[in-house]
Order: structure tokens, then C-alpha cells, then sequence
């Protein structure tokens, strides 16, 4: 009604997990935080969540997933988790999933790092869904989500407007809007 104050939605934590270490540029003389600059989410394509997050000079992906069973039943282990001597094992047991808590990992998959001069201000993630974006205040950085050890610097003319990119597995051609059909 109108004389109940508007109630907004509630939330609840998730998960959390420390995405980035402070750092220290020696070449700069520079302390790096361990702020987050930007997220992306990935369009969820299994079970599992696929998030790109950076700070000021790096870029990582992480993996999300969730575990709500657990294997029990080892066969090298006994009942209290300790290693048994193989020698003694006569028969095989075959483990079984058991229910437990729901626990949320996250896992650094990928970590894209020493492209960037400046400060990284941007992420963004390409619509093929195999590559990234990543830009500072001069540069853009076109990255492959499996190659962490390269990527395609993009450098822009500033009189052009905007731009058209043009991705192919060999090379990037980048033309302006007026040249493009």
C-alpha cells in the first residue's frame, strides 16, 4: 500500500574471495591495490560460472562452481581419512557420493597480465565468447581467452570516431565506419 515504505529486494551473499594480491611495480615505483577495477560475467555455458575481474594492471578468469556431495569410500584410505598400506587391501570398494553442505569454489584459471602501461579501466567480452577486451587510458588490448602470454595491441587514431573490427584467425583489420559497407 501507499503508506508502507517501498521495500527493496534482498540479497545474500553469494560467495567471496580474494581476486587479487596488492602488488608492487618496481619500474614505476608504484603500489598496485587489490581493488577490483571491473567484472564481467561470461554467458554461463555448463554447470560451472566463468567471471573476468581486474585491477589496475592485471586481468584474471575465474571458474565459480558449486559441490554439494563429496566422495566417501576410498580405497586407499581408511574411515578417518588416513592412507592405508596397499599391501592390505583385499578387496575393492567402490566410492560413493555422499550430501554435504553447499560450497562454492572459486578457481583462478587465467591470468593476463603486463600488456597495459596505465591504469586498466575497462574489460569486455567479445560476442564470439573466445576473447576479451582490455583497455587503459591509451591502449586496447585484444586477448584469446585460452593465451595469457600474448595479445593484439589496438592502437586508435584519435580522429576517427568510432570503428569497425574485423576478426578473423589471422589478423585483426580495423577500418573506419566510412570505409566499411
Amino acid at each position: 500500500s501507499k503508506t508502507q515504505p517501498h521495500r527493496r529486494g534482498e540479497y545474500n551473499v553469494y560467495s567471496t574471495f580474494q581476486s587479487h594480491e596488492p602488488e608492487f611495480d618496481y619500474l614505476k615505483s608504484l603500489e598496485i591495490e587489490e581493488k577490483i577495477n571491473k567484472i564481467k560475467w561470461l554467458p554461463q555455458q555448463n554447470a560451472a560460472y566463468f567471471l573476468l575481474s581486474t585491477n589496475d594492471k592485471t586481468v584474471k578468469l575465474w571458474k565459480i562452481s558449486e559441490r554439494d556431495k563429496r566422495p566417501e569410500g576410498y580405497n586407499l584410505k581408511d574411515e578417518d581419512g588416513r592412507f592405508r598400506d596397499p599391501s592390505t587391501i583385499t578387496t575393492l570398494r567402490v566410492p560413493v557420493l555422499q550430501p554435504m553442505d553447499l560450497m562454492v569454489e572459486a578457481t583462478a584459471r587465467r591470468v593476463f597480465s603486463n600488456a597495459h602501461t596505465y591504469h586498466i579501466n575497462s574489460i569486455s567480452v567479445n560476442s564470439d565468447l573466445q576473447t576479451f577486451i582490455s583497455t587503459d587510458d591509451l591502449r586496447v588490448n585484444l586477448w584469446n581467452l585460452e593465451i595469457t602470454d600474448r595479445s593484439f595491441s589496438i592502437r586508435l587514431n584519435p580522429l576517427w570516431s568510432s570503428l569497425n573490427l574485423i576478426l578473423n584467425k589471422q589478423r585483426v583489420i580495423i577500418l573506419p565506419v566510412a570505409l566499411c559497407w
